[in-house]
């Protein structure tokens, strides 16, 4: 039983050493975080800050204006293929008018219309 103690202490000894050696690392290490925070420029580091926040805003401006560029000239592709559709049935309502197929004129000036 005795024999057994000392290496109980022996290895606690060990175990603890290490523990004891991260915690004077840590308690240096606050000064050294102190020193560097001292020296931490704040303004600079806030005008960095505010300069990629303006070039992300600039950015984010700029995808909506093509966004929205986008999707006027869709609109116009798309108005415009209704115009052509719409000139389309006009015509064929004027043609079947000419010759008298007045519901045929009726029904192609309504899909015109719409």
């Amino acid at each position: 039983g005795d024999a057994a103690a000392p290496a109980s202490a022996a290895a606690a000894a060990a175990v603890t050493a290490p523990a004891k050696a991260a915690a004077a690392t840590r308690v240096g290490s606050g000064a050294t975080n102190f020193d560097k925070w001292q020296s931490y420029d704040a303004e600079g580091a806030v005008e960095a800050l505010e300069r990629r926040e303006s070039e992300r805003e600039s950015l984010r401006q700029r995808v909506v204006s093509l966004e929205n560029k986008r999707a006027r000239e869709e609109a116009m592709r798309r108005r415009g293929e209704s115009e052509a559709r719409a000139d389309a049935m006009r015509a064929r309502g004027n043609a079947a008018f000419g010759s008298p197929r007045y519901e045929d004129a009726v029904t192609d000036y309504t899909e015109a219309l719409e």
